[in-house]
C-alpha cells in the first residue's frame, strides 16, 4: 500500500510535545501515521491507545508497528468509534489521557483500496461507509442517493458539502434515479458531472462525495460526541489535537474548544489554526485544506 506521511504530522508533534510516560490516544489510527510516530516519543515507556471503526485500520497499524521497538509501551488498539472514547478507556482501566490526537481526514486506503465508494475516480458499490459494512449502523449512501426525498437531499448537499449547485445535483439525481437506481460511485460522479462546471482542479463531485459520506458515517455528531468525551478524560495540562479537513468539521472542533475555554475547563493555545506549509501542499494535495486546532486543559 503506498502512504505518505499524516498530513502536519511534524506541527502535531510539535503541539502535543509527547514525553516518556504518558498516556497517549491516537482516536483515528487511519494507516498508522500518528500511531507510529506516538510510539517513537514514547521512547519505550508509557501507554497508547489507538481506536478506529474499521478492523482493516488496526490490521495495517499493527503491521506498521512491528518495525518499532515499543519497549515497554502498553498498546492497545481497540476497534470502535473514537465517540465511544471514554467508555473504552474505563473498560481499560484507564481514568485520565495526557494527549489526544485526532486526524478526520480519509485515508488513502479508503480511497484507493476499500472499494467502497469514496472515490469519484472509481466504479466501485456506493456504500461510503467508514467501517467494513457488517459493523456499520445506519444507510449506505446508495440508500440515501436513491431514498431519499429531493428536498432532504439538497439540504444534505448544502449543510454538509457546502454544494452551490444542491438543487440542480439534486434534480439530476431524482429525474436519474427514477430510470434506473444509482448503485456505484462512477455512476453518481457521472450524473454530477453533467450539471455541475468544472472549475480548476477539483472535480465536480468533490463536495457532493464529503456530504453523502458525512451524512452515511453521522461525522460530524460522532466528532462532537468524541471531543466533549477526550475533554472529559483529559488530565490537568493535557493536550487535544484535531487536524480537520473541511469547514464543517472545523466549526464543530472551533465551536467545542471555544466553549470549553470560556467554561474555564482550559484554553485554545492558538485563535487562530496552523495550517500545513506550501511545500507539504506541493508534496501532497491533500493537504490543502487542512487546519490543527490544539487545546490545552487546566
Amino acid at each position: 500500500m503506498t502512504t505518505h506521511p499524516p498530513v502536519l504530522l511534524q506541527e502535531v508533534l510539535r503541539e502535543l510535545a509527547i514525553q516518556p510516560g504518558m498516556v497517549v490516544v491516537d482516536a483515528t489510527l487511519g494507516g498508522g501515521g500518528y500511531t507510529a510516530a506516538f510510539a517513537r516519543a514514547l521512547q519505550g515507556e508509557g501507554i497508547l491507545v489507538g481506536l478506529d471503526v474499521e478492523q482493516a485500520a488496526l490490521d495495517r497499524t499493527k503491521e506498521r508497528l512491528r518495525g518499532i521497538n515499543l519497549g515497554k509501551v502498553r498498546l492497545l488498539l481497540r476497534r470502535t468509534s473514537f465517540a465511544d472514547l471514554e467508555e473504552v478507556l474505563a473498560n481499560d482501566g484507564i481514568e485520565r489521557v495526557d494527549r489526544i490526537a485526532f486526524d478526520l481526514g480519509l485515508s488513502h486506503f479508503h480511497l484507493q483500496e476499500s472499494k467502497r465508494g469514496f472515490s469519484f475516480l472509481h466504479d466501485e458499490p456506493l456504500l461510503m461507509t467508514l467501517a467494513e459494512s457488517e459493523f456499520h449502523q445506519g444507510p449506505t449512501a446508495a440508500e440515501i442517493v436513491n431514498q431519499w426525498p429531493e428536498a432532504s437531499l439538497a439540504e444534505l448537499l448544502r449543510k454538509y458539502g457546502d454544494e452551490p449547485y444542491a438543487r440542480r445535483i439534486t434534480k439530476a439525481i431524482v429525474r436519474e434515479r427514477s430510470r434506473k437506481p444509482i448503485f456505484t460511485s462512477g455512476a453518481l460522479a457521472r450524473v454530477i458531472e453533467q450539471v455541475v462546471p468544472r472549475r480548476g482542479k477539483r472535480h465536480p463531485a468533490t463536495r457532493a462525495f464529503q456530504a453523502i459520506r458525512i451524512a452515511v458515517n453521522n461525522e460530524l455528531q460522532a466528532l462532537e460526541e468524541g471531543l466533549q468525551s477526550a475533554l472529559r478524560v483529559l488530565a490537568p495540562g493535557g493536550r487535544i489535537a484535531v487536524v480537520s479537513f473541511h469547514s464543517g468539521e472545523d466549526r464543530v472542533v472551533k465551536a467545542v474548544f471555544r466553549e470549553a475555554a470560556q467554561h474555564g475547563i482550559g484554553v485554545r493555545r492558538s485563535k487562530k489554526p496552523v495550517v500545513p506549509r506550501p511545500e507539504e501542499i506541493a508534496a501532497n494535495p491533500a493537504a490543502r485544506s487542512a487546519k490543527l486546532r490544539v487545546f490545552e486543559k487546566k
